[in-house]
């Protein structure tokens, strides 16, 4: 059985703002689930600010940047596939509006990418993170959204990074 939860947690739309609201959150994340194979899975989605996201950022990753999605295993303390993903709507905003794309989208993708995060994804080395690339563009896909082509933030990061 999967059990997916979502919480705005101190975070709340701008008027007129359109975002991609607990439902659609959870039916990206049962998409990426899905995707995996994973029949068995609980699963917690929060959307916070950039600052919340930055201060886990540097207290679980001693890196006190902002980002714009992590993902928490919680296997062990919940005694079987277990996890969190936290979003953060501020970067979204950022992202989306930069890249001209619906902000629904780019929440979507950090929905899905965090999940691929939980069920096994990596994109620490280049065959991995292509590996992501398929995954997460064929969830977006089944979830009806547009291909983009243009490079994503995530890309960016690694490119710079890269020697």
């Amino acid at each position: 059985m999967i059990q997916v939860s979502v919480a705005f947690d101190g975070v709340d739309p701008a008027p007129g703002e359109v975002t991609l609201g607990a439902e659609g959150l959870e039916r990206a994340a049962r998409a990426a689930l899905a995707h995996a194979g994973a029949e068995r899975y609980n699963l917690s989605l929060a959307v916070v600010s950039d600052a919340v996201l930055a201060s886990l950022h540097d207290r679980y990753l001693d890196d006190p940047t902002e980002t714009d999605v992590m993902s928490f295993d919680l296997s062990d303390e919940l005694g079987g596939p277990a996890g969190e993903v936290v979003i953060s709507l501020d970067r979204a905003r950022r992202v989306a509006r930069a890249r001209g794309i619906p902000l629904a989208r780019e929440m979507a993708l950090y929905a899905v990418h965090g999940t691929l995060h939980l069920v096994g994804y990596d994109d620490l080395e280049p065959a991995a993170r292509e590996r992501m690339r398929v995954a997460e563009r064929e969830v977006l896909l089944s979830l009806g959204y547009a291909p983009d082509t243009g490079v994503h933030e995530f890309d960016e990061r690694e490119c710079n990074d890269a020697p």
